[in-house]
């Protein structure tokens, strides 16, 4: 784990041991999911969709209906439930091993959120944290002078383009169903810092058009991002080196 960073999902699979180790990334970006087969309770099953793993399991009938409740009301199920009984999530930031399809112990977490070293200083902990937040911004623009920056208008996305130095050409990028106050917001901000805005505008059919991929994110999330769907390929964020989201975008 020391040497991966980002979102990342890894099996290793060792046939001398017959011994399989998962691997989940810090905040649970590509999540894993396991299940016991219904019909072979020694046997594991582990992947990262949902409804793949409930259907090998043989699970995808079993909708655990405190999960469905709660995905109907709150767009999220309460962590490590799943939609379906039998099927588990797996935590972030950590490492799960079977042998011969039994669990091998506990879960090793690899890497906590602690704040360290803890300071009883406002002040010294924001200057702290200024310091690591444009730190993380530099390391970001290393080895080249263009980024794409996802520029709301809001507080957040001026934070990040505000530690960006000047050097740097930056494409904004907003999207929305009109030229509302945040896109007009936004459009004042890039002129401040001399950064290059673009808009994307939705359809009306938006949000019908984006039905097609949804099996590929899982029942459970098919809500996920549906806003800028699409508008990747409209605003060419596949050509940018890097995109910047704001300060606490995922």
């Amino acid at each position: 784990a020391a040497s991966l960073d980002g979102p990342f999902a890894t099996l290793v699979v060792d046939t001398d041991s017959g011994s399989v180790t998962a691997l989940t990334d810090r905040m649970g970006f590509v999540p894993l999911y396991c299940a016991a087969p219904a019909e072979d309770a020694g046997a594991v099953l582990v992947g990262s969709h949902v409804d793949a793993v409930a259907i090998a399991a043989g699970r995808h009938r079993d909708i655990d209906p405190v999960s469905a409740a709660d995905f109907a009301v709150h767009s999220t199920i309460t962590y490590p439930r799943t939609l379906y009984q039998g099927v588990e999530q797996l935590p972030p930031a950590s490492e799960r091993r079977w042998v011969a399809g039994r669990r091998d112990g506990s879960d090793r977490t690899y890497w906590w959120p602690l704040e360290q070293p803890p300071t009883p200083y406002l002040g010294r902990a924001a200057r702290v944290l200024r310091e690591a937040f444009r730190e993380a911004v530099r390391h970001g623009c290393e080895g080249t002078d263009h980024v794409g920056l996802l520029l709301s208008g809001g507080e957040d996305s001026r934070s990040v383009l505000g530690a960006i130095g000047r050097e740097v050409r930056v494409d904004a990028l907003i999207y929305g169903d009109w030229e509302n106050r945040e896109f007009r917001i936004a459009r004042r901000v890039s002129a401040i810092y001399g950064a290059r805005l673009h808009f994307g505008q939705r359809t009306p059919q938006h949000y019908l058009d984006y039905e097609a991929v949804a099996p590929l994110l899982g029942t459970q999330h098919r809500y996920t991002d549906v806003h800028g769907y699409g508008l990747h390929l409209s605003l060419a964020l596949g050509e940018l080196p890097i995109v910047f989201g704001g300060y606490l975008a995922d």
